[in-house]
């Protein structure tokens, strides 16, 4: 049985649920699809979404081509807008993140201080114990607020870090895919995040479906055109031309 380089990718824009791969058999490759996974479940909580894979492989692979070829062409380019798009106030938060921890644990450490010294006073006598215990109530409450302040900033920190390995990486996952004539499960899994599948639109009196591609480390990118990412037609299409054939 057949397997699509997009398993385990593609989601629901409607419940969130993943879209299971179908096949069987006696399909034809062609015939493979995906469909939301609360739809074929108990509940039917959800509507089909249905989308098959090949239509599904060619726009991602479409749209992935064209990102491939900005990013390899203009990649200091592409860096400076994704460092814009972060915007300079998330990279300033973390560099005063960093100097707040160097202030806060330099507080943290004088009140460990602090309360050595208090402890001294009240063993020689120099303050009363309910004094002794007013003040380093007083003291801990504090420290304690610390503490919790550089678990955040740190947590801060952390996330602006490791957007900027993740942008790293993906550049570098991005210098191994030169003109590609296929899409594997390989470059899916290096380059993209998720695959959102919109419910079909029968508005026009065509069936229109919305596709959202987030990429690793940039999420949606408006590099490739949007109408890329619109599936026309697809099991309708399909049928007209076995009943033609």
């Amino acid at each position: 049985m057949s397997n699509s380089s997009l398993s385990g990718k593609v989601y629901c824009a409607d419940c969130g649920s993943k879209l299971y791969y179908c096949t069987a058999n006696n399909f034809e490759p062609k015939q493979d699809f995906f469909t939301c996974s609360n739809y074929r479940s108990n509940t039917c909580s959800c509507s089909a979404h249905y989308i098959r894979n090949v239509t599904l492989i060619n726009l991602v692979f479409k749209h992935l081509q064209n990102v491939l070829s900005y990013v390899q062409m203009f990649e200091e380019t592409f860096v400076d807008k994704e460092i814009e798009k972060a915007n300079d106030e998330h990279f300033a938060a973390v560099r005063k993140a960093k100097k707040d921890i160097v202030n806060l644990q330099a507080r943290c450490d004088n009140l460990d201080e602090l309360f050595k010294r208090l402890y001294e006073d009240m063993v020689s006598g120099r303050i009363s114990n309910e004094r002794f215990d007013m003040l380093s109530a007083d003291y801990e409450a504090e420290q304690k607020n610390i503490k919790t302040e550089i678990e955040r900033l740190q947590q801060l920190i952390d996330a602006g870090e490791q957007e900027q390995y993740d942008l790293k990486q993906f550049l570098k996952n991005v210098r191994k895919y030169t003109d590609p004539e296929k899409l594997t499960a390989e470059m899916v899994n290096d380059l993209i995040d998720k695959i959102i599948v919109h419910a079909p639109d029968k508005s026009s009196g065509h069936r229109r479906q919305k596709i959202e591609i987030y990429y690793k480390a940039i999420g949606i990118t408006n590099i490739a055109d949007d109408e890329d990412l619109i599936a026309i037609d697809g099991r309708s299409q399909w049928r007209k031309n076995k009943e033609t054939a």
